[in-house]
């Protein structure tokens, strides 16, 4: 393969818990080969993390420190509002007033944004919680726009055979409003990214389907949640720093109208508050671990039996092992 050239977008998936080992194996397959080039991208690794990837793949580490855009991260709580921009990430202002008169919690806070004069559209919901989430806030935002004006014209999925997804999409998106997630088919989520781009959408509730590697006009970035179910603990826990600003990095665009882009998430009480203040501290992300190692070594078999086993005999198996 030394005539490719190879782009590895959000390399810092390498770390990831249930894709890094994947990716491993991936790219040291690829190094073993041989390439023309090869160019990693990410916006959240450690300098060092950084360094020692180039180390590993051979290639020559290139950092750029500064946004065209800026973010502005806003941790809203009972006692206030935190806030902290990428242009200045050292300053943190804390206990902020709420906006007088709105309620903590997602519907609210979208409203407020949604009424604002510009309104930061279109915006993201992220919902790490569970896949009907997107689905309920969806159908909230949907039955007080329903309440405002009539029903329209149902969008057509022609084609496209009928889902219970496409069906919800079809009422919804005439109110500008969608849901991306894992439920789609590809040829859903893309006329739900087409009517982001052509600036059809006001709100889209996405699970991490539409968390990184894509490039929307988006101006804000509401985290319903920011907490996800570890099977290992049996309990929710936050979401990895890398991750969370990955997602984050959604607005703020270059190529597009908004001035800086706008991350909300929500912190109800004070366990929650103290987990959430990692997210303000902008300098600091998590250091990237190995996923292959001794300890599921035996996984790693497994799984390159399942791939590349072919039966060669009657009553036996073979491959490449």
């Amino acid at each position: 393969m030394g005539n490719s050239v190879f782009v590895c977008d959000e390399i810092q998936l390498i770390g990831d818990k249930g894709r890094g080992q994947s990716i491993e194996v991936l790219l040291t397959l690829l190094r073993n080969a041989g390439w023309k080039q090869f160019v990693g991208l990410s916006a959240v690794l450690e300098r060092k993390d950084a360094r020692d990837l180039a180390g590993w793949l051979d290639v020559s580490p290139v950092v750029h420190e500064a946004r065209e855009k800026h973010l502005r991260y806003e941790c809203w709580s009972p006692k206030g509002i935190a806030t902290v921009n990428t242009d200045q990430p050292e300053i943190i202002q804390e206990n902020m007033p709420h906006p007088s008169g709105l309620s903590l919690n997602t519907p609210s806070i979208l409203d407020s944004l949604l009424n604002q004069t510009p309104s930061p559209v279109p915006v993201i919901v992220f919902c790490c919680k569970n896949k009907k989430e997107p689905y309920s806030l969806a159908e909230n935002l949907l039955t007080k726009r329903l309440k405002n004006k009539p029903a329209k014209s149902i969008i057509g999925f022609d084609g496209l055979p009928e889902t219970a997804a496409n069906s919800f999409l079809a009422k919804a998106m005439v109110h500008r409003v969608a849901i991306h997630s894992g439920d789609l088919t590809d040829e859903e989520r893309h006329m739900v990214e087409l009517g982001l781009k052509h600036g059809e959408i006001d709100v889209v509730f996405a699970t991490s389907t539409l968390a990184a590697g894509v490039n929307f006009p988006l101006g804000a970035v509401i985290f319903a949640s920011w907490q996800r179910w570890d099977s290992d603990q049996r309990k929710y826990i936050p979401i990895e720093t890398a991750e969370f600003h990955n997602m984050a990095g959604r607005s703020g665009r270059m190529g597009y109208d908004h001035e800086q882009g706008r991350v909300i998430f929500i912190a109800q009480g004070i366990i929650e508050i103290h987990a959430a203040n990692k997210y303000l501290d902008l300098g600091a992300m998590p250091v990237l671990e190995p996923r292959i190692t001794p300890q599921r070594f035996n996984q790693l078999v497994f799984t390159a039996c399942g791939v590349w086993v072919m039966p060669f005999k009657r009553g036996c198996w073979g491959g490449c092992v």
